[in-house]
């Protein structure tokens, strides 16, 4: 049965329940494929059971022994958080049963994909699914969860740091002193605004955010009194801002015109923001060169992590009088002091966590609050990018491929870092950013040859006719190749790794896979990869010469077949090649992340090319 829309006041409380879930279907009905009959009247079946979709996010910890943590969770909203034993109206959940939701729908990505599980239950901060559970799957749209800004990877970012202090800590360092780490504002030369900008060759503008600006308030007091099967409470304003998630008049005229029982008149239409009502306000708070002063009333010693971010978000979400802080920064930077420890085993050796496609991250105490590389690595994944890994003798090693920020590459303080921190992200991830599109090319090597030089980052925008950014392989089967001068000058000058030699990273087409370090190759060495196409076809890539110097360039040639089919038959090699190969070739990344590895190798590592 389909609830009487037109009539919320005959409508008993299992009916609401039913009514709002249909009202979001009907909302997503294009973009999530949710029939508008997911839920009839029957409603949720124990008191804690899902009410509505929560956003799938995958958490990615980094710890100081070197290891790390992937983590599914579901941010969930009002009487969903109060089951889930929250203290703020949204939380991030853990869920338990997420290997069923994968089996579902394998094309789950992180920070988009939202999930209703009909009668999964809700406790100790859990969403526990089970093969008796329902799911559904939607999208949440870049104008969705209260008309959420993507955290973007181009263009002028506005970016909050948050230096928190509770009750019994703090962190060492003031407020002047961690804006002039991250923004450069007292004459740190290396920091995060200047590395992200520099690697970017501007296409990204780090601001830092300001303390002043307007905002809708809702109207204090209004509720319309209804009280949810799972025993949450009324339909008051921060419940309309939740479950008008695509757009408030798809929800809204349902319920807005009810009356607020408590006699004053108001309606959700003329109280509530997200249905059009509210009043104009404005809000004026401390920030200084970027950074907030947070004070909590907490002990961060011994608590669970999230716990602490929950309490943070909400008050900065008062602060800022928005229901969303998304809404308000496109970036924002917790930094809190030590103590604090991970829910799977109370260690407190953890450096700064992050949400893949969401705009917080978090940082454990002065030092990883301080480094520019571990925040320009914690920002990767609020783009939404993984890891950087490499497969080594046939094991897959979680941040393996150190060339970029996103492989092991968290640092200590610019002073104490050789190189001063100062490096940018591989080619596959660049190219997920959107950085120098103008400057890249993407080329299927089945049906085309390239014959040309790649330059360094540092050498942009001045490149010669030929000269090339990234150079992406388009594949014909799971993942593609990105070829990239791993130039070690000027913004790129301390990477770790495979410094001026030519980089093949490979990415399967799933939003939620990691990089993989394929090859390096040093000048006159190449690499066939077999089985590129579905017919077993073959592709070379030969790196013919490369010069390091501040205007260099690698040449490159990429062709179809194996060394023997080169296209241009050279005059002469390299004047002088590598002594020894690299340690690995052409590797193809894992059929599926986070929970498997690669599976197979397309063939041993670059060879050294004919030197006569």
């Amino acid at each position: 049965k389909t609830p009487n829309m037109h009539n919320p006041l005959k409508m008993n409380a299992l009916q609401i329940v039913s009514a709002i879930i249909l009202a979001w279907c009907a909302a997503k009905a294009t973009a999530s494929e949710i029939p508008l009959d997911v839920l009839t009247t029957d409603g949720p079946t124990a008191p804690n059971a899902q009410v509505s979709p929560c956003i799938l996010y995958i958490r990615e910890t980094d710890y100081r022994d070197g290891t790390d943590g992937h983590l599914w969770e579901c941010k969930v909203f009002g009487p969903d958080a109060q089951s889930a034993g929250a203290v703020a109206r949204h939380t991030m959940v853990k869920v338990a049963g997420m290997d069923l939701v994968l089996a579902s729908n394998p094309d789950v990505t992180s920070g988009l994909t939202t999930l209703y599980a009909k009668g999964a239950i809700l406790a100790d901060h859990t969403l526990t699914i089970t093969n008796e559970n329902e799911l559904y799957f939607g999208e949440d749209q870049p104008a969705v969860e209260r008309r959420r800004k993507l955290a973007k990877g181009t263009g002028d970012l506005s970016l909050l740091v948050v230096r928190v202090t509770t009750n019994d800590a703090s962190l060492n360092h003031g407020a002047a002193q961690i804006g002039d780490n991250i923004f450069g504002t007292n004459g740190d030369v290396v920091n995060l605004k200047s590395n992200v900008e520099d690697c970017s060759n501007n296409e990204v503008t780090i601001n830092h955010a300001t303390g002043s600006g307007s905002a809708c308030e809702d109207r204090p007091g209004f509720g319309s009194a209804y009280t949810f099967n799972n025993g949450a409470s009324k339909l008051d304003c921060h419940m309309f801002s939740w479950l008008a998630i695509s757009n408030p008049l798809q929800f809204c005229p349902y319920f807005g015109n009810r009356r607020d029982l408590d006699g004053s008149g108001m309606t959700a239409n003329t109280a509530c923001c997200a249905c059009g009502g509210g009043t104009s306000t404005s809000y004026s708070n401390p920030v200084q060169d970027g950074v907030l002063e947070l004070s909590l009333n907490i002990d961060s010693t011994n608590i669970y992590r999230t716990a602490l971010e929950d309490v943070a978000l909400q008050q900065l979400e008062s602060l800022f009088k928005t229901d969303y802080l998304g809404l308000v920064f496109d970036l924002v930077m917790i930094c809190v002091p030590e103590g604090t420890y991970r829910e799977t085993d109370n260690s407190k050796e953890w450096i700064a966590y992050s949400y893949v496609g969401r705009f917080v991250s978090v940082y454990n105490g002065d030092e990883n609050c301080g480094s520019a590389n571990i925040a320009a690595h914690e920002v990767g994944h609020s783009w939404g990018l993984r890891h950087s890994n490499e497969v080594v003798n046939g094991k897959d090693i979680e941040y393996g491929d150190m060339t970029g920020v996103m492989g092991f590459t968290l640092g200590a303080l610019d002073e104490e870092a050789v190189f001063g921190n100062k490096f940018c992200y591989n080619g596959a991830h660049s190219w997920q950013l959107g950085w120098y599109m103008s400057h890249n090319l993407e080329i299927d090597p089945l049906s085309e040859t390239y014959i040309g030089g790649l330059a360094g980052v540092d050498k942009l925008p001045n490149l010669a006719s030929d000269e090339k950014i990234v150079l992406k392989l388009k594949h014909h089967s799971d993942r593609d190749y990105y070829l990239i001068f791993n130039h070690a000058f000027g913004a790129n000058e301390g990477t770790l790794e495979a410094a001026n030699t030519v980089t093949l990273t490979s990415k399967a087409d799933s939003s939620n896979a990691s990089t993989y370090l394929a090859a390096k190759f040093s000048a006159g060495q190449y690499a066939t990869i077999n089985d590129y196409g579905s017919n077993g076809e073959k592709v070379t890539i030969f790196v013919t010469a490369i010069d390091a110097s501040a205007n260099g360039r690698a040449d490159v040639e990429v062709f179809t077949g194996s060394f023997a089919d080169r296209p241009v038959s050279p005059t002469s090699g390299p004047t002088s090649g590598p002594t020894s190969r690299p340690t690995s070739g052409p590797t193809s990344g894992p059929t599926s992340m986070p929970t498997s590895g690669p599976t197979s190798a397309p063939t041993s590592g670059p060879t050294a090319g004919p030197t006569s």
